[in-house]
């Protein structure tokens, strides 16, 4: 389904107000929550209402081409339809903040490796990934092409063990609910 567990929004939106992207990627957006409360709070917050008024540039790559809507083509400037294990990413601009949330799991665990480390070298300030904290065993998807299988844990610390300059941030208490939000930072 194009969703994700929502404890971990506040976190997300905490950072994306700290780190002030003038440029997000947002891969895997499903529904579209996260540039939709990108724009809320990185340009309604700031008075700047109207499209024409936006100054953050905030792009979507999704792979499931159905999942886009009237809410994807109002909030994201590009909408880039592909999978990300196979994407052309040297095709596109760098990004200030890259956002890969509930995608990660998705993939085999080598590949999620690879494709995590594509996104860090397009990232200029971080990479958001939030993924299950817990592991509850593969998750078959409903259709067979529609990426939501879940094949594969990421525990916090395989993160942290690649990319040192990582914050991480649990969010949600009950089993089936518990989440967590790394904050991979670009060395400066």
């Amino acid at each position: 389904m194009p969703t994700s567990n929502p404890y971990a929004i506040v976190h997300f939106i905490e950072k994306l107000m700290e780190m002030k992207p003038q440029s997000i990627l947002d891969v895997g957006p499903g529904f579209g929550k996260y540039g939709f409360l990108a724009r809320e709070y990185l340009e309604v917050w700031f008075w700047r209402i109207k499209k024409s008024e936006w100054k953050i540039r905030i792009d979507c790559l999704e792979a499931y081409e159905p999942y886009i809507s009237v809410v994807h083509k109002y909030i994201y400037d590009n909408i880039y339809i592909g999978d990300v294990r196979e994407f052309p990413l040297h095709t596109l601009p760098n990004y200030d903040v890259i956002i890969f949330s509930d995608v990660i799991e998705h993939m085999e665990k080598d590949v999620g490796k690879k494709v995590l480390a594509r996104l860090y070298g397009k990232a200029n300030k971080a990479v958001l990934v939030s993924t299950p904290a817990e592991w509850y065993g593969a998750m078959k998807g409903c259709k067979p092409d529609d990426f939501e299988s879940h094949v594969c844990y990421w525990a916090p610390e395989e993160i942290l063990a690649i990319y040192k300059n990582t914050e991480i941030i649990y969010s949600g208490s009950e089993k089936g609910k518990k989440t967590y939000l790394a904050v991979i930072k670009k060395n400066s």
